[in-house]
């Protein structure tokens, strides 16, 4: 890929999926490498990564997703599929007597601004999940 591109990054892979991980390791060294990420958009299961979680004091979250946004990275969520699948920002929390869950950093959006980052873009780059073969 040639240095300072334009990326799109699309994730419909949960965070426990070997493609959820490799999306956070693909994104880090593409800013390491010089190239901007317009915006990372959070689709179907993709919304989990978003998530608040009980994580213990010695332990790590799985991806530093929130650490992106000092480099310019818009991480956007796909606010039906997060309603979906309970992940809420402030004002749909309040709205359903319920606390926020909807991590710091990332933010409730439309699958609108999804196209309009892939019309301003270089290219775009999609983590879905694995595909297992039937046997």
């Amino acid at each position: 890929m040639p240095s300072g591109e334009q990326l799109v990054v699309l994730v419909s892979a949960g965070p426990e999926s070997i493609m959820g991980g490799h999306a956070a390791s693909f994104c880090l060294e593409a800013l390491r490498q010089g190239h901007q990420i317009i915006r990372v958009f959070f689709y179907g299961e993709g919304v989990l990564h978003a998530m608040t979680r009980m994580v213990p004091e010695d332990e790590q979250p799985l991806t530093d997703w929130p650490g992106m946004t000092a480099s310019g990275v818009d991480l956007c969520v796909c606010v039906s599929a997060a309603i979906r699948r309970g992940v809420l920002d402030e004002e749909h929390a309040k709205r359903n007597g319920t606390t926020q869950t909807l991590r710091d950093g990332f933010r409730l959006g439309s699958l609108a601004e999804l196209a309009e980052s892939f019309h301003v873009s270089s290219r775009h780059i999609h983590f879905a999940h694995e595909k297992i073969p039937c046997a």
